[in-house]
């Protein structure tokens, strides 16, 4: 897509620019570490790592550097404003950017990119590479283990440019959404950390929610309930996995935040939901990893129809209402289950999860299930309002990249800055 706007310029007043004829560049180096108390021990200069680029504004570096390395050393500093592009580690790491906030030094990892402001906005540019990322895996050497980039491939970079005026412009429009992502991010952040907070005092007794009292009692989880699980793998294989239908299969991997992503789900032919009547799932049920990453929970909150469960996951449910599910649920997600976990696979690589292996697990609870309930409607209160935030979060994240591939490629104009260039 970009490569044909490259071809075809979107509008006549945009121009088709190579890096290398509107900025200079620079490099930098490693000082020896042989000579780490000289050269970092005590630094007060900014020195950049790939590790440090987060494709925006680089604020802090993991390390500094002395004055003595710049003057024993091919180290230069890098005025506040430079773009930076991450040219080694692989396809993880190459074209990583950031650009400068404070005067900073490099690493030999790292191409220095200083655009002439008559022409380009290092701002813009930022933005820019982070957009076509994905161009330098057409480039990368694959002469090491690891494919690279070259200096010579950064200054070869070539791009679609607009009058400074309306690069600004654009850079404004997208400070504001990026503005607003940040904002969403520290807020879910606020979020799960209140969340986690709560479970630790809901789930131990800490706190006590109104009206309740009582001490709490043992429950010994596997006398009081029924596990179940597709026995081996009856016969099921892959080639049997639909992409629609009326029956689906429930595996580990489609769980995501403590519920079944049901958009993930494959479909099964009827007969083998009706194979086993112990594995088809209700309303309320607690499902378990037993294979490969062990101990990834879910609830079944809502059910889009017949569903049965893959091999690799137990289901989890209470005998004689010996407990609240939903509250069980958040017990096998806290602290508590992590430590009976980190217990049982001490000093071993054991990747599956035998129902004798639950016959340890202990749980301190609230001695009614009134009370089990509405510590669960408490905490699925805030995941609710968790989920809402990420929904608001990847909206805005998809907003982003829309706006984006529309303003960098000039597919869109804005038109105060249209009308004036």
């Amino acid at each position: 897509m970009v490569d044909e706007v490259l071809e075809k310029r979107p509008t006549i007043d945009w121009k088709k620019l190579c890096l290398r004829d509107v900025a200079t560049f620079a490099s930098g180096t490693t000082p020896s570490r042989a000579r780490q108390s000289e050269y970092f021990d005590g630094g007060t200069f900014p020195w950049v790592k790939t590790m440090d680029l987060n494709n925006s504004k680089v604020f802090a570096t993991d390390e500094c550097v002395t004055e003595l390395a710049f003057r024993e050393t091919s180290l230069k500093l890098n005025p506040s404003g430079s773009v930076l592009v991450a040219m080694y580690g692989g396809f993880q790491q190459i074209g990583r950017t950031g650009i400068l906030t404070m005067n900073a030094a490099v690493n030999q990892a790292i191409s220095v990119i200083n655009p002439d402001p008559k022409y380009l906005s290092p701002s813009f540019l930022l933005y820019v590479l982070n957009f076509r990322i994905d161009y330098w895996k057409t480039v990368a050497s694959s002469s090491r283990k690891d494919p690279n980039i070259t200096s010579q491939d950064v200054r070869n970079f070539v791009l679609l440019v607009p009058h400074i005026s309306e690069q600004k412009a654009i850079v404004e429009v997208l400070d504001d959404i990026n503005a607003v992502i940040s904002s969403l991010e520290a807020l879910l952040a606020k979020k799960q950390a209140i969340k986690k907070g709560m479970m630790q005092m809901l789930l131990t007794g800490q706190t006590r929610l109104p009206g309740f009292s009582g001490d709490w009692t043992s429950l010994h989880v596997a006398s009081n309930s029924t596990l179940k699980a597709r026995i081996g793998w009856q016969g099921l294989t892959t080639d049997e996995y639909r992409s629609d239908g009326e029956c689906r299969l429930v595996g580990g991997t489609e769980f995501s935040d403590g519920r079944v992503d049901w958009s993930r789900t494959p479909f099964v032919d009827r007969w083998r939901y009706d194979q086993d009547s112990g594995i088809q799932l209700r309303q309320g049920d607690v499902l378990l990893t037993k294979d490969g990453t062990i101990g990834k929970t879910a609830f079944v909150d809502e059910l889009p129809g017949p569903c049965t469960l893959n091999s690799g996951v137990f289901v989890i449910r209470p005998t004689r209402k010996a407990y609240n599910s939903h509250f069980l649920y958040y017990m096998l997600r806290s602290k508590r289950f992590d430590e009976f976990l980190s217990r049982l696979t001490a000093g071993s690589t054991i990747s599956h999860l035998y129902q004798r292996d639950l016959v340890g697990l202990l749980l301190d609870v609230p001695p009614t299930l009134e009370e089990q309930g509405a510590i669960a409607k408490t905490l699925y209160g805030a995941d609710a309002e968790l989920r809402a935030l990420r929904g608001r979060l990847s909206k805005a994240q998809s907003l982003k990249q829309g706006m984006m591939q529309e303003l960098l490629t000039g597919r869109l104009r804005l038109q105060s800055v249209e009308a004036t260039s």
